[in-house]
């Protein structure tokens, strides 16, 4: 047997040993790849059944949704209110144009609430009974199924967030149902001019009701006064008139709602209101 002079080498019991144990480390090796793998398979597998499962979930829900507002929709186009809303918009029609479009602000979410739903179907039936051209709403809190829904039902959802500071070019109807008062005001603030708030038509919380809260009772602090609002009120240069007989399980969806709609005459007799 040749020696290590020769180049070769020597057979020893610590060379099996270590061959033995290359070995084992290979074979351990491809085993926690392998079960490595497998378990990334089955990451991706449950990750693909999660996102199916969900996708079907939404689908339920849009269709739970879209049928649930089809049927309240009967119950708000038969209602009581909806045809003295009907009789008010008839007498309040003016000559200054039609409606072009009408913007929904504040609804909540159809999907997880009951007075939303209602809301909606109010604002489908106003859509409709004024003729106007688009209907477009926003809301942060509008969910995917919300979103889905409404587009079914031809309202387009507006992704700007623009905190109601909407300026106008043509008549245009404001459904604002249970806004806060600092909302109302911005929209007002950004068409503060007598030609502007004539182009205007706000369906929300009474201004005069929200007159009087401020005058006889004290807000809490970080709450800015709408002197906007109540300056039209004390001027007598807004119209307001009330939604009453509202026959309807969720009445209270609509409590303390009013029309509200400006005089270009009298609004131009009021400079001072406009700091002229």
């Amino acid at each position: 047997m040749p020696n290590a002079d020769d180049g070769w080498e020597v057979a020893g019991r610590g060379n099996r040993n270590r061959r033995r144990s290359r070995t084992g480390a290979s074979q351990r090796a491809h085993a926690q790849a392998a079960q490595s793998k497998g378990l990334s398979h089955r990451s991706d597998f449950l990750a693909g059944v999660h996102a199916l499962s969900k996708t079907a979930e939404s689908k339920s829900e849009s269709s739970w949704l879209s049928g649930k507002i089809k049927d309240l929709r009967k119950e708000v186009g038969k209602s009581t209110m909806l045809s003295n809303l009907q009789s008010l918009w008839e007498s309040m029609q003016k000559g200054d144009g039609c409606i072009e479009q009408t913007i929904v602000y504040g609804l909540g979410s159809p999907q997880k609430s009951s007075a939303a739903r209602y809301q909606l179907c109010l604002a489908l039936e106003l859509h409709s009974m004024v003729g106007s051209t688009t209907l477009e709403a926003f809301d942060p809190i509008f969910t995917e199924v919300d979103k889905d829904v409404l587009e079914k039902c031809g309202v387009h959802v507006l992704t700007n967030d623009e905190g109601s500071r909407k300026r106008v070019k043509q008549m245009t109807m404001f459904y604002m149902p249970h806004c806060e008062a600092h909302l109302c005001e911005r929209l007002l603030e950004a068409n503060w001019s007598p030609t502007s708030l004539a182009k205007l038509v706000i369906i929300g919380n009474s201004f005069g009701h929200y007159h009087l809260l401020w005058d006889c009772a004290p807000f809490p602090q970080g709450y800015d006064r709408p002197s906007r609002m109540i300056g039209l009120v004390v001027e007598g240069a807004v119209t307001q008139l009330p939604l009453e007989e509202m026959d309807m399980a969720a009445a209270a969806a609509f409590n303390d709602t009013s029309i509200h709609t400006f005089d270009l005459r009298r609004l131009q007799a009021l400079p001072q209101l406009f700091g002229q």
